[in-house]
This record gives structure tokens, C-alpha cells and sequence, in this order.
């Protein structure tokens, strides 16, 4: 978190592979290593929202401005003027907005982390699909330290991701951890050198688009009914379901020809 501002911090997207399959959301406000500003957290809820509704985008990144800092949070500037419950409420809505975007999202969603992962970036990197990070990254949860608790979801999840008492010692504490740690708990997939990340990322991308596209939708409705929300039963009743359906789909047709004739396959998402 920090004090600077910068009129120009704002949430930009880019789109990249052939066909603009890929689009990439980048938290830019540099001079604050990337801390959130209020217009930046309602421009980044207006962009997932329409990535969501977008069928011509198949996977999302979302990525910090440069390589020092994925997101240091929410500006500091930000949270001191907020002077009435309404203001507070809505930055917190913001926040259920942004996971919940995130949650009901039918495509990957991506965290490319390089350098600074704190408070509300961490908490929005920990509601993607996949976390890929810099070998220098750094994680935290720092609310307490400054008198509040984290307010998008981090106290939830994190102990999701990591053991109970895990989580509350690196929340109480307000504690930085590294990418290799973070690794190694679980919150990140990979660590790579930090001048191979968004490569590398690219790398992972490629294979996702090679997936069948409504076998992945698939996967991130039970998971996300199963796993995030809690509810195994319904999970089980979309489980059911999808396994019924996907086996009449041309994917799965096209699958099949595809591995009797050696070739690799190739998927219309229907």
C-alpha cells in the first residue's frame, strides 16, 4: 500500500495470439507500484464484466504494469477518504463484485505475478484459476498491521489454500512471503526466473487454447461449485450433467477421429 497517486493509474487491456483469443487485463499505475485507485477498482469490475460476456476471448491474464509489482493493494490515499459507510460499503462491494466475476468466469483466468503481491492484489490473484509468479515475488496480507482486516475475500481463502493456522500466522503477523514459499503451500502453480514469467505464461496459454473449450467450461463449473462454494452436492448434480452431455459434443467426437487418425485435434466449442 502507498500514498502516491497517479491521474493517469488505469486498469488497460491488450489482446494477443491469433484471432485475439487472449486478452490481457493490466493493473497500471506504476508510480504506486500498481496499487488500486477507487476509479481503477470500478474500471476493473466494468473490464471483467465484459470479458466475461466477450465469447471471443478464451482465456484471460491479469498482470501488473512493468515488472515490479503485480498489485500493492488498495491505495492508501483511497481508503483515507472514504468518510461515510456508503463510500466503505461500496469499496467493499467492489471487492464481492470483482470475486464473484472472477468465480462465475466460464474461461481461465490467469495470474501472471511479477514483484509485489499485497492485500487486494493478493486477494484477486487467489481467485484465479492459475497463479504463475517471479522468483522475487513477495505476498501478503498486510490489513492488520494498518488496523483492518482483509476485505476482499483474503481471510477466506487463503485458509482454503493453506493450513488454518498457516493463514492466521501469516495474516496476525501481516507477513510477507516469497514465491517459493507461496509455492509451496500451494497458493502459486509455478515459480519461474523473473525475465522468463510472462514467456512462460504465454507457454501455458498456448496449451490452454489447445483444450477443448466446453470440457474446460465444465471443469470450472464443478470445481467452483465443489471446491469454492462449497456445495459438493451440486457439484455432483453438474458433474452428472455435464459428463452426460460432453459425450454427444463435436469436441468429443472430433477427440475421438482425431487420436484414431494421429493427428491433433481440432476444437469448434460445440
Amino acid at each position: 500500500m502507498t500514498e502516491k497517486t497517479n491521474e493517469n493509474a488505469c486498469i488497460k487491456t491488450e489482446r494477443h495470439f491469433k484471432n485475439e483469443d487472449v486478452l490481457h487485463i493490466i493493473i497500471h499505475n506504476p508510480q504506486a507500484i500498481n496499487a488500486l485507485t477507487i476509479p481503477m477498482q470500478i474500471q476493473l469490475v466494468e473490464t471483467l464484466e465484459k470479458a466475461k460476456d466477450d465469447k471471443t476471448v478464451r482465456v484471460i491474464v491479469i498482470r501488473g504494469s512493468g515488472e515490479r509489482s503485480f498489485c500493492a493493494g488498495g491505495e492508501i490515499a483511497s481508503l483515507k477518504a472514504l468518510d461515510n459507510y456508503e463510500e466503505r460499503n461500496a469499496m467493499y462491494q467492489r471487492g464481492v463484485d470483482i470475486r464473484e466475476i472472477i468465480g462465475a468466469m466460464d474461461k481461465p483466468i490467469i495470474a501472471a505475478v511479477s514483484g509485489y503481491c499485497i492485500g487486494a492484489g493478493f486477494e484477486i490473484a487467489m481467485c484465479c484459476d492459475m497463479v504463475y509468479a517471479s522468483e522475487d515475488s513477495k505476498f501478503s496480507l498486510p490489513e492488520v498491521n494498518i488496523g483492518l482486516v482483509p476485505g476482499w475475500g483474503g481471510a477466506i481463502r487463503l485458509p482454503r489454500k493453506v493450513s488454518v493456522n498457516k493463514a492466521k500466522e501469516m495474516i496476525l503477523l501481516g507477513e510477507k512471503i516469497s514465491a517459493e514459499e507461496a509455492h509451496m503451500w500451494g497458493i502459486v502453480n509455478r515459480v519461474f526466473p523473473k525475465e522468463k514469467l510472462f514467456e512462460e505464461v504465454d507457454n501455458i496459454v498456448v496449451r490452454l487454447l489447445k483444450q477443448p473449450p466446453l470440457a474446460i467450461r465444465g471443469v470450472k463449473s464443478i470445481v467452483s461449485h465443489g471446491i469454492v462454494d462449497g456445495n459438493v452436492a451440486n457439484a455432483q448434480i453438474i458433474e452428472h450433467r455435464l459428463s452426460m452431455h460432453l459425450m454427444t459434443t463435436e469436441d468429443f467426437m472430433e477427440s475421438v477421429d482425431a487420436f484414431k487418425e494421429k493427428r491433433a485435434p481440432v476444437y469448434k466449442g460445440r
